[in-house]
């Protein structure tokens, strides 16, 4: 079996963290202040450096700090060129910081690259539509189905696209104006203007195209507004979501006659067969002669609620079982056994 395919905690692997931190020296602050020297573990400290300096990194000291539950300080301390002064328990932050490695391995191993399918070929071109007709358009899909997936591959090919993601605490009117102020670009505002007056005149004529994902989770007003956005700016909005979000712009005929290109994202039989077969094949990496019982199975749930997402899940969760304790479980029989462990409201036959 190929290590690699083993969750981090079941490989042969010796733990990187040092069990007690070794004094190397002392030296005086300015301020006169004794501070002690430890010796850090070289490989971890390294590993962190390196996460953090690679470009584009999401990672930084502060983003470090929050993770391992330390001060900023204390990791700007330890990843300096001088070595590590941090005065508390290094050896727990070391621990901390292995554990957050650890798992971050495990995530990239269980994590699926998002493959080009229809479903996200779908998404393109209806995006594309919208963004060249300046149009405020829908685009709507079932949970699961691909939505995000196609949104990641949207952003990639649409630098200038402004992305919000619709939550419970920004679904609201008040809330969603507060939360594209984080999202459209406002430098050069001036406190004594409006915030919404100043988005409308720095939107006007940019074409910059807004994406709403989720968009069904917003309240009818929130839908208001973004329509007057619209209209005011003339930019693209691309409005993503369920069914739900069709009903609530259907039961206002002056907000649905607005509405210009909808597009319902249906994946055919031979694209859902291709993306579960990527999604065994980026989890179950040594699935070997099980591929098409296992695929059957996936087949089943995909066409339950959750869709594609339902796979993914339970995927991962046949994944840590078999490579648990139970390792001489097979795929499908790991797989069903993850179904009985998921909110499910069918059996698996």
């Amino acid at each position: 079996m190929h290590t690699l395919s083993l969750p981090p905690t079941d490989r042969d692997e010796t733990p990187v963290t040092n069990k007690k931190a070794e004094i190397l020296g002392t030296f005086k602050t300015e301020g006169g202040r004794e501070r002690r020297i430890f010796a850090c573990n070289t490989l971890l400290r390294q590993k962190l450096i390196d996460m953090r300096d690679q470009d584009g990194s999401p990672w930084s000291n502060a983003k470090f700090a929050t993770k391992f539950g330390v001060n900023v300080s204390v990791v700007s301390q330890y990843l300096n060129e001088r070595g590590c002064i941090y005065d508390g328990d290094i050896a727990r932050l070391e621990r901390s910081a292995d554990d957050f490695l650890r798992n971050e391995e495990r995530r990239r191993l269980s994590g699926i690259e998002t493959a080009p399918c229809d479903i996200v070929d779908q998404m393109l071109t209806a995006f594309e539509y919208i963004r060249k007709t300046n149009d405020l358009g829908v685009i709507v899909a079932e949970s699961g189905e691909g939505k995000t997936r196609g949104i990641e591959l949207i952003q990639k090919s649409n630098v200038l696209a402004m992305l919000f993601h619709v939550r419970a605490w920004s679904s609201d009117k008040n809330s969603l104006q507060s939360a594209l102020w984080d999202v459209i670009p406002h430098v050069g505002y001036d406190p004594q203007t409006k915030r919404a007056s100043f988005l409308v005149t720095s939107l006007r004529g940019s074409d910059r195209p807004l994406i709403v994902d989720d968009a069904h989770k917003l309240t009818r007003p929130a839908l208001h507004l973004l329509f007057d956005l619209y209209d005011e700016t003339n930019i693209p909005i691309c409005l993503i979501g369920t069914d739900e979000l069709v009903l609530k712009l259907e039961d206002d005929p002056q907000r649905f006659s607005r509405v210009g290109i909808h597009w319902a994202v249906k994946p055919g039989e031979k694209d859902r067969r291709k993306l579960i077969t990527h999604q065994i094949k980026s989890i179950a990496q040594d699935v070997n002669g099980e591929l098409d019982e296992l695929r059957d199975l996936c087949e089943r749930v995909c066409t339950q609620h959750g869709h594609f997402r339902s796979v993914e899940k339970q995927l991962k969760l046949a994944s840590e079982i078999k490579h648990g304790k139970n390792k001489d479980l097979t795929w499908c029989q790991a797989f069903r056994q993850a179904h009985t462990l998921l909110l499910r409201q069918y059996q698996l036959q």
